[in-house]
Formats: C-alpha cells, structure tokens, sequence
C-alpha cells in the first residue's frame, strides 16, 4: 500500500476466469487507504501557517459538497490545526478536504 501511494499510475491485473468482484474488492480496499482512484486531485490550496488563525475561501462558482465553513474549521480543529489557509476552487467534499490535509 505505501507504494501504492507514492506512484502516479496503478495498474491492476486480473485473472478472466474470477468474477468482476475481485476488482471491486480491491478497488475498496485502496480506496479505505486514501487512493481515489479514476479521480482528479481536487484543487485545494492548503497551507499550514505559524500564526495568524483560519484564512478559508471557497472560490467564486464553487461550493462545498455536504458541509459547511464550519464543518471545515472543525476538521481543521481535529487534526490540531489553529492557523492555516485553505483555498477551496472546486466543488469539494469533507472527503476532499481531509485527503488534503493528509
């Protein structure tokens, strides 16, 4: 799996004679790890600072995806964050945010 994430492709062979399950068992599996796969990064600009407290801004035409400016600032809390910035210019979920962070 480490290897896994370091890498910029991911080639997965399968046996012909198994069923389709076995590509979505292993599909799940990387996706529990954090590797999204068939997926474009999200445009997250994310960078932790000394002082100054939350700097979030979402972009003009873009929205968070089930969540709030709230629920980002307590992410950001969970993971013992006090001042940061965060510039969000896609439609991003809470998912997104925190593959960010990690």
């Amino acid at each position: 799996i480490s290897t896994a994430m370091s890498c910029s492709l991911i080639l997965i062979v399968l046996d012909v004679m198994k069923p389709i399950l076995q590509k979505r068992k292993i599909e799940y599996e990387l996706e529990g790890f954090g590797i999204r796969l068939n997926k474009k990064p999200p445009e997250i600009l994310f960078k932790k600072r000394e002082k100054g407290g939350l700097a979030l801004s979402v972009a003009p035409g873009c929205q968070l995806k089930d969540c709030d400016e709230e629920t980002v600032a307590q992410v950001l809390k969970e993971y013992r964050i006090g001042s940061a910035q965060v510039r969000i210019c896609c439609d991003a979920s809470i998912d997104d945010i925190i593959d960010v962070i990690e």
